[in-house]
């Protein structure tokens, strides 16, 4: 009997192809970027497009770090200092 979730083969070697070319890529433009811990091909790769998509957003640091989720959250929007 078939298994409808099991992901073809060709599917599997189509990935495993992408990956490496990523990856191959990645090696060769951003190795510093791909080489810090917790970065995975994805990760880097979209921390790369990001700026390029929309540079006027990540106008500092701070906003760079927003976008890509690394932010700690501020405080919520109606919140107020008490003196």
């Amino acid at each position: 009997m078939l298994e409808v979730n099991r992901p073809d083969r060709a599917a599997r070697r189509r990935r495993g192809k992408t990956d490496w070319r990523l990856t191959a890529v990645l090696t060769r433009y951003a190795p510093v970027l791909l080489a810090r811990p917790g970065l995975d091909p994805d990760t880097t790769a979209a921390l790369l497009i990001t700026p390029g998509d929309n540079p006027d957003r990540l106008a500092s640091e701070g906003s760079f770090a927003a976008v890509a989720g690394a932010a700690s959250p501020g405080k919520p929007g109606g919140s107020r200092s008490s003196w």
